[in-house]
């Protein structure tokens, strides 16, 4: 909501923020499977790929991404796939290492991976 990250019990009651503590909000977020971690695109102030604990605690940039169109989506064994700007689609580990480049040129956006894999 407005670049920020809310979590709200799934029968309801008050809204917590889970953004960033530094107000730099966050968009599209995507929980890890076993919950842990959350994922979002970050605009701004170091843009790119970042996750925080499932709590809001410890954000920390993954790596750094063009500005636009971006969007993380995880697997359920963590890894997870980035469509940027530049119409790439790129598959990561879910510390931002080993990228591999799946295609370019796509116009699809907001990638995700079957439940099975």
């Amino acid at each position: 909501m407005n670049g920020d990250i809310w979590q709200v019990d799934e029968t309801g009651g008050v809204p917590s923020a889970l953004s960033p503590a530094d107000g730099l909000g966050g968009y599209f977020p995507e929980w890890k499977p076993d919950g842990t971690k959350i994922a979002f695109r970050r605009t701004g102030t170091n843009p790119g790929i970042w996750h925080m604990d499932s709590d809001g605690a410890n954000p920390a940039q993954l790596f750094t991404v063009e500005s636009g169109s971006t969007f993380p989506s995880y697997s359920q064994d963590g890894l997870f796939v980035v469509h940027g700007n530049s119409g790439d689609l790129r598959m990561t580990d879910a510390d931002g290492s080993n990228v591999v480049h799946l295609v370019g040129g796509s116009t699809q956006r907001h990638p995700s991976f079957s439940p099975d894999g």
